[in-house]
C-alpha cells in the first residue's frame, strides 16, 4: 500500500452507508394528537400489516423532516421519518433494526 492510499476495506463500508442511508420504503403512520397535529405515531402500515408502537424511544426534528425511533409490538425498532414540507406529511421507513434472539 502506498502513502494516502485507503484500504478497499474502509472504501467498501462508505459505500454501504451509502446504499443503507438512501434506503427508504413509504408507510403509512397513524398518530396520536393532542395539541399539536400529529404529535407521535402510535400504529403504521408496511406492505399490508401493520404494527402498534408500543415505545417511542427518541425522537428529532429537522427543518422539513422529524423523525421517530420506535419499539414495534414485534419487539423490533424502527426509524419513521415524516417529511413535513408536503402536505398530509408523507412517510417513510428509514431504519429497521430486528430484534435479536
Amino acid at each position: 500500500m502506498q502513502i494516502g492510499e485507503r484500504p478497499a476495506r474502509k472504501i467498501v463500508r462508505f459505500k454501504l452507508l451509502l446504499i443503507s442511508y438512501n434506503f427508504k420504503m413509504r408507510v403509512q403512520v397513524e398518530c396520536y394528537s393532542a395539541y399539536r397535529a400529529e404529535e407521535r405515531p402510535v400504529r403504521f402500515r408496511i406492505e399490508g400489516r401493520e404494527y402498534l408502537v408500543e415505545e417511542v424511544l427518541d425522537r428529532w426534528y429537522g427543518p422539513n423532516h422529524s423523525w421517530y425511533k420506535v419499539l414495534g409490538d414485534d419487539r423490533n425498532v424502527y426509524i419513521l421519518r415524516r417529511d413535513s414540507s408536503v402536505p398530509d406529511g408523507v412517510w417513510d421507513l428509514v431504519s429497521f433494526r430486528q430484534a435479536a434472539g
